[in-house]
């Protein structure tokens, strides 16, 4: 009970010390800002074309495997393939939707 005391009093001293902070109209000349943004940028580009690349390997790789398979595990192997072409439309659109929301910002250029 008195530990509880203790630290309800230290909660609220903190809460009286705290000042409050503001970070300024001028955000997007910010150097985290502008670096996020370009971060972002590059890494959903690079994302529309690693992900279909890799779709393309992987499908490589399960069609050789497929074929030294016997019936029961060529079939997964073919959904194997075709889960690795769905990821990869996953994360196209999922890049599309990000760049999208970028450029919503201004961050697309």
């Amino acid at each position: 009970m008195k530990k509880s005391k203790v630290l309800l009093t230290l909660c609220v001293a903190l809460f009286l010390s705290i000042t409050p902070v503001f970070a300024g109209t001028d955000v997007q000349s910010n150097i985290l800002f502008t670096g996020g943004k370009a971060l972002i940028t590059s890494l959903t580009n690079a994302l529309v074309l690693l992900a279909p690349a890799v779709a393309v390997v992987l499908t490589i790789y399960f069609a050789i495997r497929r074929s030294g398979a016997d019936e029961m595990d060529q079939k997964m192997w073919g959904k194997r393939i075709a889960n690795s072409w769905i990821c990869a439309a996953i994360a196209v659109a999922g890049s599309g939707l990000v760049q999208l929301v970028m450029s919503y910002f201004g961050a697309q250029g």
